[in-house]
């Protein structure tokens, strides 16, 4: 209570110095300013109220007790408690009468599952590969043309000249030579013609050697007889 009615008799000091100060100005105002009276007395209160507001907010603001003061600085300078990770342990569950990492096996055998390991690893999937080089049987060759002159192989669908060419050089020279062939012979050859590989299967070299050997002509062989085809 006795602090409310100091409050109350400051603020009632403040203003009324401040309201002489008002008053001293609108005199002045009406006196050497040459302000009309309704001018000086506004700027007069106007004066009036901005004094009082500040000499309320410089003398007339309560102090804080010393008390409020101290509980103030305790919040600041406490000090900051720092929380812990907590870590949890998970215990393994060991069965009863058994080891830690103890492997688990079945009660008994499943259904085929013997029949299933004896299997294991001796299934091989055994497709229509292509023979690989070095597979197959290399079919028999001379080492030059007989009398010195070698068939010509391009009557042969699927021949060119630079074939024909390996083809000799592989001493394969004559037309009954190619008809021998064997299916592994075929595949040999297949695999060892560079850049030519497989062309004496998809071209069936031998059916048309057969018939070239026999002395007949192909339709192949007939349209080289009249134009170069190659």
């Amino acid at each position: 209570m006795r602090i409310q009615n100091r409050d109350i008799s400051c603020a009632t000091g403040c203003l009324a110095v401040a309201g002489g100060i008002g008053f001293l100005f609108m005199v002045l105002l009406l006196v050497v300013g040459n302000v009309s009276w309704a001018g000086s007395i506004f700027l007069g209160l106007a004066t009036t109220g901005a004094f009082g507001l500040l000499f309320s907010n410089l003398f007339c603001l309560p102090e804080r007790s010393s008390a409020e003061t101290q509980v103030a600085e305790t919040q600041v300078n406490a000090p900051t408690v720092k929380s812990e990770p907590v870590v949890t342990t998970v215990s393994a569950v060991v069965p009863a009468g058994g080891k830690p990492g103890a492997e688990v096996k079945p009660s008994k055998v499943l259904a085929g599952q013997d029949e299933l390991a004896a299997r294991k690893g001796s299934w091989k999937y055994e497709g229509n590969a292509a023979a690989e080089p070095g597979e197959g049987a290399k079919p028999a060759t001379l080492e030059a043309a007989r009398n010195g002159k070698a068939d010509d192989l391009s009557k042969i669908k699927g021949i060119g000249p630079k074939l024909q060419e390996l083809c000799y050089s592989m001493g394969v020279y004559h037309f009954d030579q190619i008809a021998g062939w064997t299916a592994t012979e075929v595949a040999w050859v297949d695999q060892n013609l560079e850049g030519f590989k497989g062309r004496v299967s998809r071209d069936e070299w031998v059916v048309q050697a057969k018939i070239l050997a026999a002395g007949n002509e192909t339709e192949l062989s007939e349209r080289t007889a009249k134009v170069d085809v190659y």
